[in-house]
């Protein structure tokens, strides 16, 4: 039941002007980590890997390595850039003319983007004539998208996805585009691919002084919609997800321990009770660092709730008055290793995009309120909240024979 079937996986590198270094050896080690897991054999997995920029290169054809796994990952190192424009609409013909769908095999496409092409509406013509050759296979067949980059457009993103759920957009920091392309390939019976719902979160909220009136009821409210946003779909409770908060000034304090309620009704209520810091403008401070390293302790300490075998989340309203932003991304970059996953929302006026980017741990985990003239409010756009709300998470065990 856990055998996978066979599967052609292409991989569609980003090689763009947008991509930097560090990004570009990021899409490397993902690979590598993908390509370890599996097995490469004619009724396994065949992969292929193809870079775009300005035009779009065939790096590594399915049948270049001889199912040599020492070999793909040695060409897998040597990938090197294309660089140009993020020409996406040419990438997707290239890859739509490389499928043949005629054959057996399974068929995944998993395609790199920052969510920026140099032309949207192109990147839509390219992408659905992609998608239209994909679902003229007889067999599986899906185009995901992975998020790489230093900045994340995710209205680009969703205009690309094939699912008003957004299912078909992942996050580089996981393997769940691999446990997704596993999960469609091994039995319906098969248990080894399963849902992650026990899942962690906490809100940290910052109610220094420094903050206007308007930024720290805006940060309330952008609490206060992501709830709306993931009721419909998130079940609380002591064996599903469970949500606590922190809030901050010149000291964090618990406001709510993981398994404090698991009503929606309440948890809104007692957040929306946060009132501000009384103390003088001159002596608040917003101490974000050792707020994050508390929220760490509250997320992974019994006495707190925390479960040993859940995923662990961290909601930071990032105000810009931070008293050490140099600190803060540390801390960030500490958690995301051990791998509790940072969201970072700006709100107001004081912060920079770069230290919210910074303090997210990724550019898909940062988001932006905007404001709102007619209603004189902070607020996210749904799309992004859409983005929030996808907490679902897969893994796949060893049973799998993949």
């Amino acid at each position: 039941l856990c055998d996978t079937k066979p599967a052609e996986l292409i991989i569609v590198v980003d090689t763009t002007l947008s991509t930097s270094e560090e990004v570009f050896q990021q899409q490397k080690d993902f690979i590598s980590n993908m390509i370890s897991r599996l097995t490469l054999a004619d009724d396994k997995f065949k992969v292929a890997i193809a870079s775009y920029g300005t035009s779009t290169t065939i790096d590594i054809s399915f049948d270049s390595y001889g199912n040599n796994k020492t070999m793909l990952l040695d060409r897998v190192s040597k990938l090197s850039f294309v660089n140009g424009t993020t020409d996406i609409h040419n990438a997707s013909y290239t890859v739509r003319d490389m499928l043949n769908v005629s054959r057996a095999s399974n068929h995944f496409v998993l395609f790199f983007t920052d969510g920026m092409p140099s032309d949207l509406q192109l990147a839509l013509n390219g992408t659905g004539e992609l998608r239209a050759r994909l679902s003229n296979s007889s067999s599986l067949s899906e185009l995901m998208f992975v998020s790489f980059g230093n900045d994340v457009r995710h209205e680009g993103l969703k205009r690309m996805s094939g699912d008003p759920m957004l299912r078909d957009i992942f996050t580089h920091i996981s393997m769940d585009p691999m446990y997704h392309v596993m999960k469609k390939l091994v039995h319906n019976r098969c248990t080894a691919c399963y849902s992650q719902e026990m899942l962690d979160v906490i809100f940290v909220l910052d109610i220094s002084s420094r903050l206007t009136q308007e930024t720290f009821s805006g940060s309330l409210r952008i609490i206060n919609s992501i709830l709306d946003s993931i009721k419909p779909f998130v079940l609380l409770g002591p064996n599903n997800t469970q949500m606590g908060a922190v809030h901050f000034s010149n000291e964090p304090f618990l406001l709510m321990q993981l398994n404090e309620t698991y009503d929606y009704n309440h948890f809104a209520s007692k957040m929306m009770g946060i009132v501000q810091d009384n103390r003088e403008f001159t002596n608040s401070s917003s101490e974000v660092a050792r707020a994050l390293e508390y929220a760490k302790t509250c997320l992974t300490t019994k006495e707190y709730g925390a479960r040993d075998s859940s995923r662990k989340l961290l909601v930071h309203l990032y105000t810009g008055f931070d008293s050490n932003v140099t600190e803060t991304v540390a801390v960030t970059q500490s958690l995301t290793r051990e791998q509790i996953t940072v969201i970072s929302i700006g709100v107001g006026k004081e912060y920079n995009d770069d230290d919210v980017l910074s303090t997210a741990s990724s550019a898909f985990h940062a988001f932006f309120a905007d404001y709102d003239d007619s209603n004189n409010r902070w607020g996210l756009t749904d799309v992004e909240l859409k983005f929030i709300s996808k907490l679902d998470s897969l893994v796949c065990s060893e049973r799998v024979n993949s």
